[in-house]
């Protein structure tokens, strides 16, 4: 067992270049599509007005500690996440309601 230790650490250099048979699994894709949809979420919450946002980034932020497990598992967690990260951002999206007037 520590045998293969030793040579996978020896071929780390691998990876994530052309030789990284891994790298093109729907798995990998959709975590570094994931890391790209994360950096325009933390940029698009970094504009929102106000501090009445702030939950709302907070809990943006937080979504991809919910992603958990491998293979098929991982997969619906990555899906449950963009469903919720849809919504969030349409709450943050959204213009404030008018104040009434109600004196």
């Amino acid at each position: 067992v520590f045998t293969a230790f030793k040579v996978l650490a020896r071929i780390k250099g691998v990876r994530g270049g052309p030789l990284d048979v891994f790298a093109r699994s729907a798995e990998r894709r959709a975590e570094r599509r994931m890391i790209e949809d994360y950096f325009g979420t933390i940029g698009e919450t970094a504009k929102a007005p106000g501090p009445e946002s702030h939950a709302l980034a907070v809990e943006l932020a937080s979504l991809p500690r919910k992603i958990r497990g491998f293979g098929p598992v991982k997969m619906r967690s990555i899906e449950a996440a963009d469903h919720k990260r849809a919504g969030l951002l349409d709450a943050l999206r959204a213009p404030e309601a008018p104040a009434t007037a109600a004196e």
